[in-house]
């Protein structure tokens, strides 16, 4: 369901609903861009999607903002606690950690879910399109 309380259209209509924004978008004046762009963000903040957007914005502009249209995302967010709310039986090993140890545990979550999206990806692509699974 949306917020309004309507149901949400299928895939297809997703799709072409994103299309016609992207279509509309490109024909407003740069300037009416950029106010858009904050309407639409103060939007999304204000919904229980902010913080994601929040945070998914400070990883693709950070640092030298080079554009990576399709780099693979970090989890450098992954604190003690998380790992302590994984494995509380682990708690004195995960305490001795150091900040190191917990990015380079956090990077190898980060492996983990870019190969479990990739799956991911291709079991919603096979059952979209309605093919068979391939071997």
């Amino acid at each position: 369901m949306t917020e309004q309380g309507k149901p949400l259209p299928d895939p297809k209509e997703l799709l072409q609903i994103k299309d016609n924004l992207v279509a509309f978008w490109d024909q407003l004046p740069p300037e009416h861009q950029e106010t858009m762009a904050l309407v639409l963000i103060d939007r999304v903040m204000q919904t229980e999607m902010g913080e994601w957007l929040k945070e998914a914005m400070a990883i693709k502009w950070s640092g030298n903002m080079v554009e990576q249209k399709w780099a693979f995302f970090p989890i450098s967010w992954v604190g003690k606690q998380d790992l302590l709310n994984c494995r509380p039986d682990l708690a004195q090993q995960i305490g001795s950690l150091n900040d190191a140890e917990v990015e380079h545990i956090g990077g190898k979550i980060g492996d983990a879910l870019q190969e479990t999206y990739k799956l991911a990806m291709g079991i919603a692509l096979t059952h979209y399109f309605g093919i068979e699974e391939p071997d």
